[in-house]
């Protein structure tokens, strides 16, 4: 999946687009990210392009083409009161409004375009999800075997379940969303501070993965 990025520079501690848009290849189809820049998308070699709003020049010549292309308005404001609209002539870019402050989401709002446009089918479980969910299953595992944190049993017994779900699903020929989606559900029931580092980041990911 090659997609093309029109962003706008960021000081430094905030997330350029680019960042959220790599995050959304690898929620969208667990692909590794192959971004160019708005320049090489003239040639037609992008599958599509996220432009963000105010960035130089006009998105919709691209949409006239007939690339997908989304217009991304990053900011943790309300939109504005609405102006009177103008006559507007062939295809246009859809427009996406995300919050930079909440990663996952704009990460997520940005994959579901994505999946839509390019038609990606999210019935199975994509390569990068898999990692991610090898790793928190060992990171739970190892939860489970210690005995340094103070777990309820009936906690444990119901993880124990959920990564026993979570185990057989990716054995299966045809895993269940659906039922992943449970399964994570139950590892938050943990207490805070067990499942930490990177596995921690990745159940939040996987959450928002497979509640869309």
């Amino acid at each position: 999946m090659r997609i093309a990025v029109a962003e706008l520079p960021k000081p430094q501690g905030s997330w350029p687009l680019s960042t959220f848009v790599v995050a959304a290849i690898t929620i969208a189809n667990g692909e590794v990210a192959d971004l160019i820049g708005p320049d090489d998308a003239i040639s037609g070699s992008a599958d599509a392009l996220i432009w963000e709003a105010g960035y130089e020049g006009d998105a919709a010549t691209f949409a006239q083409r007939g690339m997908p292309v989304a217009r991304v308005v990053l900011s943790d404001k309300p939109p504005g009161p609405a102006v009177s609209a103008r006559l507007v002539i062939g295809p246009q870019p859809d427009d996406l409004r995300v919050d930079p402050g909440d990663f996952n989401a704009a990460a997520l709002t940005i994959a579901n375009w994505l999946r839509s446009v390019l038609k990606i089918d999210i019935t199975d479980i994509t390569v990068g999800e898999r990692r991610m969910l090898e790793v928190v299953l060992g990171a739970v595992r190892k939860a489970l075997d210690a005995e340094a944190y103070s777990v309820e049993r009936d906690t444990a017994a119901q993880v124990q379940a959920a990564a026993d779900t979570v185990d057989a699903q990716l054995r299966a020929p045809s895993p269940s969303r659906r039922i992943v989606s449970w399964a994570l559900a139950q590892f938050v029931t943990f207490p805070s501070g067990v499942i930490t580092g990177v596995a921690a980041t990745y159940l939040v990911e996987l959450i928002h993965h497979f509640a869309s």
